[in-house]
């Protein structure tokens, strides 16, 4: 695996709009879809857990972006959902 650049890491954070995404998560983290998903969820969430203290350490960073920031914040409240 190829490390990303600064500039395609932040292309890829400021291209991201999490308003557009609130009701996607919200849709996924209805109790028939975690259901339905509990096989995938049974191995991606115990890695989550993991992952999670630095993901927030990270988002609070102060030299991070704010889009960098944002983009992680809404990926730990997708994942808080959906891992809870």
């Amino acid at each position: 695996m190829e490390t990303p650049t600064y500039e395609q890491i932040d292309a890829a954070f400021r291209s991201f709009d999490a308003t557009k995404h609130q009701a996607t998560v919200q849709r996924l983290s209805t109790p028939g879809v975690v259901a339905g998903a509990a096989p995938v969820l049974g191995q991606i969430c115990p890695i989550y857990k993991v992952v999670r203290p630095f993901l927030q350490a990270a988002a609070g960073f102060p030299i991070l972006p704010p889009a960098w920031k944002a983009g992680i914040s809404a990926f730990i409240g997708a994942m808080d959902l959906l891992c809870p």
